[in-house]
């Protein structure tokens, strides 16, 4: 039976303070690490071209096609912008690359509310290479929809909140959510060896994204993309390019995300 490293690196997507998001990096035993390097000493075999990933439960924010088409969407560009193939496997038990799962015990995230995600990294004797784990819990109540856009209530939270509900202001009560797309692009860029780029704010692996809505909850503003500057060049420095800009991915992923077609009615 092979143990469990201490050296595999698990990376925490959180809220600090400031409501912002903040992806931290920790060892297993939890002591916060920076090795200071673009990639990660260990990721999988350099002629490894073909991933698969699998869904394990699921979140009641959305409705499950929703979930898989928002998790398909983050890999599908990845495969756009490299030569990898990326395929979703629909028998939850046969062994893939990548496990996505929901996880409602607050535990499972070091008993930190503020904690949103974290993912394993590749390391050759981990035993959870590859598993993306979402906070569900109800002590944390964190909603998700595939841009994180700002909703009423009660599409993201049937039980708590009805349609058409108002605050003591008389207006409807909205609800900001966490960008699932977006998160699990992030996270799949660290599974695939990619550390965090503390200098372009912009970049997908930058450690903090922000964003600002309009009236109608509109995102008018908002870091955390693939940008040509230095995320995508990363990537496919690794896995070969497909010669697509990011800007054109960015745009594309936009319209592919609409939200008339993802939120729960």
């Amino acid at each position: 039976m092979v143990n469990f490293s201490s050296d595999q690196i698990r990376c925490s997507l959180v809220q600090n303070e400031h409501r912002s998001s903040e992806f931290v990096m920790s060892t297993m035993d939890g002591e916060e690490i920076d090795i200071g390097q673009n990639e990660y000493p260990h990721r999988y075999p350099k002629d490894k071209k073909h991933f698969t990933w699998k869904f394990i439960d699921h979140t009641p924010d959305m409705r499950i096609k929703s979930q898989v088409r928002s998790i398909q969407e983050a890999f599908n560009s990845v495969e756009q912008l490299t030569k990898l193939d990326i395929d979703h496997e629909k028998d939850p038990k046969k062994k893939t690359d990548i496990t996505v799962e929901w996880l409602e015990d607050i535990e499972e995230f070091d008993n930190k509310r503020s904690v949103l995600s974290h993912v394993y990294l590749y390391h050759p004797v981990g035993r959870k290479n590859g598993v993306m784990e979402f906070n569900d819990s109800n002590e944390s109540r964190w909603h998700f929809t595939p841009l994180g856009w700002r909703v009423e209530a009660y599409k993201v939270d049937g039980i708590n909140y009805r349609k058409g509900q108002v605050n003591h202001q008389g207006g409807l009560i909205m609800l900001k959510t966490q960008p699932l797309v977006k998160i699990a692009m992030h996270e799949l860029g660290h599974i695939l060896g990619l550390r965090h780029d503390i200098i372009n704010k912009s970049s997908l692996m930058y450690p903090s994204v922000s964003k600002s809505y309009d009236s109608n909850g509109k995102i008018i503003k908002e870091s955390f993309e693939w940008d040509d500057i230095t995320s995508v060049p990363r990537l496919t420095r690794l896995y070969g390019s497909s010669n697509i800009f990011a800007r054109h991915l960015n745009r594309w992923l936009s319209k592919r995300t609409r939200k008339s077609t993802y939120i729960r009615k």
